[in-house]
């Protein structure tokens, strides 16, 4: 793995989000900070891509924190936790703790990502009154710990050092949401897999929910090039070989303890039922669009799946039970009404 490279994928990333935040696609206030004024914009099918992306992933992550929220232990709101691997610049804990008090979100990244984060957010006195007062940033500038957030420099591979730090900041009785945006597929299958597989065992006794979105079905002749240039860029998708197909990862969670219900759509699916018709009219007013064919080619080789580690105790009550999505999905098929936990409050 370039390191290099890969780290150049969050400037990337940001730069589009910004883009998308500018156009009105999405609201993020505070992707500015991050960001410098991009150069050029992107063109419309990368565009509508990374509002797929974001947009579908800010609903499961709203309605995760709006299932938990409302819940009270000893008259104080339940904590919830995001644990975000690769996370970047990504602003979720400024534009969420006000609304949800009682999340705590832990970020890991790369030290020179972390370190250009933590130094923004320190220049900034709108990020320091967010963050608050109990914020500490390390002596060399790569790490950041508050009450309610944490930014820690890591290299994932390392699953050891990741573990003993997620046993300090962690709650493995609070629930949890993990997410990993095209960040493991870019290491190795066995680091992976012996995170996740701690990660599940820590929570055994709890209840967590990992959100993964990554590239899939490297096969065909489209996948074939998103390999090849990848690779040339110093990006190799070094886990796509090991689980190269959506049910590769449905068994891959099933596998490595994951007890819940494991759920898994291509992004053409996503954005087709996830997604309602607001919000693919809503994209459709921003930009002309009529790239429908490689549209339809590079939503379907991105899926997202939602794989839960739950109790059988609890389960009438967790986030993702075993035939929630799956009905929520079949009625947006059929054009009915979300499900109330995953309704826009």
């Amino acid at each position: 793995m370039d390191i290099d490279s890969v780290m150049d994928t969050n400037d990337e990333a940001s730069n589009c989000k910004r883009v998308i935040h500018e156009l009105k696609y999405i609201q993020d206030d505070y992707i500015s900070y991050f960001t410098n004024t991009p150069k050029r914009h992107f063109l419309p099918l990368i565009n509508r891509g990374y509002y797929s992306r974001v947009l579908s992933i800010e609903r499961i992550v709203n309605s995760f924190l709006d299932h938990y929220s409302s819940k009270m232990v000893d008259d104080q709101p339940l904590p919830i936790q995001i644990v975000n691997f690769g996370a970047g610049f990504d602003t979720k804990f400024f534009r969420l703790s006000q609304k949800y008090p009682s999340l705590t979100i832990v970020e890991f990244d790369f030290v020179d990502v972390t370190s250009s984060k933590c130094q923004i957010i320190e220049q900034s006195s709108t990020l320091n009154q967010i963050v608050g007062d109990s914020m500490k940033i390390s002596d060399d500038g790569s790490r950041l710990n508050s009450d309610r957030y944490h930014i820690i420099p890591a290299d994932l591979r390392d699953v050891d050092m990741v573990m003993e730090t997620m046993s300090m900041l962690v709650d493995s009785k609070a629930p949890t949401l993990f997410i990993s945006e095209v960040c493991f597929i870019y290491i190795p299958a066995s680091h992976v897999d012996k995170l996740l597989k701690q990660v599940s065992s820590y929570f055994s006794q709890g209840e967590a929910c990992f959100c993964l979105y990554e590239p899939t079905n490297p096969f065909d002749n489209f996948g074939k090039e998103m390999v090849n240039k990848l690779d040339k860029r110093g990006c190799g998708l070094k886990s796509l070989s090991t689980y190269p197909l959506i049910q590769d990862q449905v068994k891959r969670f099933n596998d490595l303890g994951f007890t819940g219900p494991i759920k898994a759509y291509n992004m053409n699916q996503v954005y087709d039922c996830f997604l309602n018709v607001k919000d693919r009219q809503h994209a459709q007013r921003i930009e002309m669009f009529d790239e429908y064919e490689e549209w339809n080619l590079i939503q379907n080789h991105y899926f997202i799946c939602l794989a839960a580690i739950v109790d059988s105790k609890r389960m009438d009550n967790s986030f993702v039970q075993s035939s929630m999505f799956d009905d929520w999905f079949q009625d947006q098929l059929k054009g009915n009404a979300l499900p109330p936990f995953l309704k826009k409050k």
